[in-house]
């Protein structure tokens, strides 16, 4: 999957075995994908029901790498969408930083 998105070239190739198998992955990856992204969508909106008092939203951890931006920044259209660089250890390092500076008190 991280080959898929990182390479930008939209698919998502398995090779099971050494001996140059080769499944295409993609139309069940983004259909996951889409999923993913309009469970998490409905989510939000259940959560903060009130948008208008929200001016971003910021999504983070692992799970923010794979969600389809434009389904997000349609859901999400008059809010400033913020996705995290390094999704995968930003939550981690954020406990982290919080851990550092309860141990200084």
């Amino acid at each position: 999957m991280r080959k898929g998105i990182e390479s930008k070239e939209g698919r998502f190739i398995f090779y099971p075995n050494t001996h140059g198998n080769v499944v295409d992955m993609t139309e069940a990856v983004l259909k996951a994908i889409n999923l993913y992204t309009e469970q998490t969508i409905d989510e939000v909106k259940n959560i903060f029901m009130h948008f208008t008092s929200i001016d971003n939203l910021i999504f983070t951890g692992g799970g923010s790498k794979i969600l389809n931006r434009d389904l997000i920044e349609k859901a999400f259209d008059n809010v400033r969408i913020i996705y995290s660089e390094d999704g995968e250890f930003a939550n981690v390092n954020g406990f982290y930083k919080y851990g550092m500076t309860q141990r200084r008190e």
